[in-house]
């Protein structure tokens, strides 16, 4: 029996998606197109009713499922078999914006199943080989809070809850507490030899108009400090460009912040653009999220990540975790807002081992 299957969606033309479908050691499995007209009703209503709360998630997962399960409804007999799979999104910008981590077979989000779905954006076809060291998991934590901004982030919850989550596994947790480009700069240029696995920002995100421009586009932004303490709104260019000129990434890039992995038409999330510009993963929140649900996240990817599993393995991990922890809070499945929230944008690096 396969292990697990791989999943890959892109676009194939100016009609159609094409949906490939391989096994363990990528022998193709079955292979379809999906109108893309078929897709363009499930893309809208995600941009008008993909919220927080929504009540109808499910439904909207359904739809999902089966719209890429095929003529033969290949996907879902190998997951009755217990087969993983591994969703690989590529390429698509309207594909990267839908809300594929609330996929659903009518009895469970196969996201929060076991085994489940594993959901990568694939965004460039580029590698950056990763070989595991033999040490404890590096981790630069960096909160930025610019002053006259509010609310006040509790990112002293958060780096505690990472320390508690980790505290019997091996980690070294760095914090750099300037919340400026140049304090991460430095931090980056300083360790030279070991250097960091994860850089964790957290701090407030949005998505406003660039008032330097003179169109009225929107575009995400990340709230740091510059080096008075005063707010500064990083765009992701400034923020890759910090890593470029060190010519040196993270294998992971954590957006500790509200928005920063949502994408929709005609824009592209804080994430997918700095996997554009060179970071090798990147994980962002595709949607506000409660300080504490992104405490628990962070707690538990980390969690795992210092174990030793892949990024893709302590995400869906982390992502349960967080469902736990809001059903305990709130007791109702309806009241379940943020657990399908953190999304995970790739290049070609293997994030699945």
């Amino acid at each position: 029996m396969l292990s697990n299957c791989h999943i890959e969606l892109f676009s194939l033309d100016n009609d159609y998606y094409q949906l490939r479908l391989f096994d363990s050691n990528y022998q193709l499995l079955d292979d379809y197109p999906l109108k893309k007209s078929e897709l363009a009703g499930l893309i809208q209503t995600s941009q008008n009713r993909y919220q927080m709360e929504a009540a109808d998630l499910p439904q909207q997962g359904q739809k999902l499922w089966q719209l890429i399960n095929g003529p033969k409804k290949t996907l879902r007999e190998l997951h009755k078999q217990g087969l993983s799979l591994q969703l690989s999104i590529k390429s698509a910008e309207e594909l990267a914006g839908l809300p594929w981590e609330i996929l659903h077979n009518g009895q469970e989000f196969l996201c929060l199943a076991k085994p489940g779905i594993l959901v990568q954006r694939q965004i460039q076809e580029r590698n950056n080989p990763y070989t595991p060291a033999t040490r404890p998991l590096r981790v630069l934590f960096m909160a930025c809070s610019p002053l006259n901004v509010e609310p006040v982030l509790n990112f002293e919850q958060e780096e505690a809850r990472i320390l508690e989550g980790t505290a019997k596994h091996p980690l070294f947790l760095h914090v750099e507490e300037s919340g400026s480009l140049e304090g991460l700069q430095e931090q980056i240029e300083a360790y030279e030899e070991d250097f960091f696995d994860v850089i964790h920002l957290t701090g407030h995100a949005t998505i406003a108009k660039n008032d330097k421009a003179d169109d009225d586009k929107e575009q995400p932004v990340f709230i740091m400090e510059d080096i008075a303490g005063q707010m500064d709104r990083v765009s992701p260019e400034r923020l890759a460009e910090v890593f470029d000129n060190c010519g040196r990434y993270p294998r992971v890039l954590f957006l500790s912040g509200c928005r920063t992995g949502e994408s929709r038409e005609n824009l592209r999330s804080f994430s997918e653009q700095l996997v554009r510009l060179g970071l090798p993963a990147v994980l962002g929140w595709a949607l506000p999220v409660y300080d504490d649900c992104a405490s628990e996240g962070a707690c538990y990817f980390y969690e795992k990540l210092s174990t030793g599993l892949s990024i893709a393995q302590a995400l869906i991990y982390a992502r349960k975790q967080v469902y736990d922890y809001e059903f305990k809070q709130h007791k109702k499945p309806s009241q379940l807002y943020n657990w399908h929230l953190l999304r995970l944008y790739s290049d070609a690096s293997c994030v699945f081992s």
